[in-house]
């Protein structure tokens, strides 16, 4: 079975003005997932909302199914207005390590 590893630690953007502040990347995922450009129904943020809370919970890094990744996906190519702030945020989803997983019998 694959999964997908995900980087979940913050990074510093540099503001206009020259501050640096840091990016809160558990929190911009989310936002990602729950895309308002998604026109999401009732079920779809449902299941979007299982996964937000799955990272929020995390710790530096997650494991995500190829499903939650398509969602992250979805929620990444239909984001409006991007900025080089985001790029960090964009290539950990786009281009997330792909591994192996053991299937769990329950």
């Amino acid at each position: 079975m694959e999964a997908f590893k995900v980087d979940l630690t913050d990074y510093v953007i540099t503001l206009p003005d020259d501050k640096e502040v840091p990016y809160h990347v558990k929190d911009s995922l989310c936002m990602l997932l729950m895309n308002p450009e998604l026109k999401l129904n009732g079920t779809g943020l449902l299941q979007r909302n299982v996964i937000g809370e799955k990272i929020l919970a995390a710790g530096d890094e997650i494991l995500l199914s190829n499903e939650e990744m398509g969602f992250l996906k979805q929620g990444a190519d239909a984001a409006k207005g991007l900025s080089k702030n985001d790029v960090q945020l964009v290539k950990r989803i786009l281009e997330a390590e792909a591994v192996k997983v053991a299937e769990q019998v329950e």
